[in-house]
């Protein structure tokens, strides 16, 4: 079997096991468009195109594997994974089972949704019927979801339109980006934790003020990772 199946067997067991079938999810998660990966399994050879070097790495990358794993013919991820826990193997084997242990998917919920989540300590969003799933390889909780930015208050570090990770079970500490309610108003904010004797609410974009928080204003949840699709 040439180099070009095997990565592309690989590629396949990948999808199945880490990304729940879903090709989507993993060109989501490595930065690419749907259609870069999708082709590699298309039924019509003229337009198959195979998983080349440069992407293999970035495979590899992805699941903390070492260079070179893509090129060789696994026998089953999660048989791979068993073996790498044996105590006679050595400590890289433990961080790849770590690194492969945190790619989870999470909803993607609209900012109503999150203030329902801000607001019920024991919320959970997989119990919501969101309309989209996401694939995040930062290490989150359980309640952790995913917002679309909206506006351009953060720019530009965060552009409108990218997907932003949030966990609410992290401590916010000075710099954190985060995710804040207004109470009064009943809404979500987006903006940058600055700390100083009193806590502010700091706008990326200077067109806008900075808010100083009151006994109104509740963090509920940290920014983990941001991910923008260029399709």
């Amino acid at each position: 079997m040439d180099i070009s199946e095997i990565r592309r067997r690989n590629l396949r067991l990948i999808i199945e096991q880490c990304f729940n079938g879903t090709a989507a999810e993993l060109a989501r998660a490595l930065g690419k468009q749907a259609s870069e990966i999708s082709r590699i399994f298309s039924s019509r050879p003229e337009h198959r195109r195979n998983v080349g070097s440069r992407l293999a790495r970035q495979i590899e990358t992805l699941l903390g594997q070492e260079a070179g794993w893509m090129d060789r013919q696994q026998m089953g991820l999660q048989d791979h994974l068993e073996a790498s826990a044996s105590p006679n193997n050595d400590a890289p084997a433990a961080d790849t089972r770590k690194r492969i242990s945190i790619i989870k998917r999470i909803p993607i919920i609209s900012s109503v949704q999150a203030q329902d989540v801000a607001s019920v300590s024991h919320f959970r969003p997989h119990a919501m019927q969101a309309k989209e799933w996401i694939t995040v390889t930062a290490k989150v909780g359980d309640r952790a979801y995913a917002l679309c930015v909206v506006g351009d208050s953060m720019e530009p570090k965060f552009p409108e339109g990218c997907t932003i990770i949030v966990d609410p079970d992290v401590e916010p500490v000075h710099g954190s980006f985060v995710i804040a309610l207004l109470g009064d108003v009943g809404q979500i904010t987006f903006k940058q934790l600055v700390e100083d004797g009193r806590r502010y609410l700091k706008p990326l974009n200077p067109r806008y003020p900075v808010m100083q928080m009151d006994d109104r204003v509740t963090i509920c949840g940290v920014i983990k990772q941001m991910i923008m699709n260029f399709d």
